[in-house]
């Protein structure tokens, strides 16, 4: 998918926004990696070290990876917080539930999620 002159954030529409748009329609969408504030919707992704969301949904189709998700308390609602990022960017270190889990970017890609902090 060409993501290049359109706005990034959640597809699927399951953003708590009173719009029904995620992210910031102002916002520049060029290739620079930028901050999702507090109340705008995206993936997990595009959290930065530090920040906080609430999980709106997984939309994945492997349904094992979506399985193993769910089984290690990735579901809907769950706060989820980015602890530390690795040097190179991947893997990802995320607190969520009292413990802390390493998750590849890629998988991260397919949770949508709410910024709260």
């Amino acid at each position: 998918m060409n993501n290049q002159g359109r706005h990034r954030g959640n597809q699927s529409g399951n953003c708590g926004n009173q719009s029904g748009n995620c992210g910031n329609q102002s916002r520049n969408c060029g290739n620079k990696r930028k901050m999702l504030l507090c109340g705008e919707c995206g993936n997990l992704s595009e959290l930065r070290k530090g920040q906080s969301a609430r999980v709106l949904a997984l939309r994945n189709e492997n349904e094992a990876l979506r399985r193993r998700l769910l089984d290690m308390g990735i579901t809907n609602g769950v706060e989820i917080s980015i602890k530390k990022i690795a040097p190179l960017g991947d893997p990802i270190d995320i607190k969520l539930r009292d413990y802390e889990l390493c998750i590849r970017k890629s998988d991260m890609k397919n949770i949508d999620i709410e910024v709260i902090k």
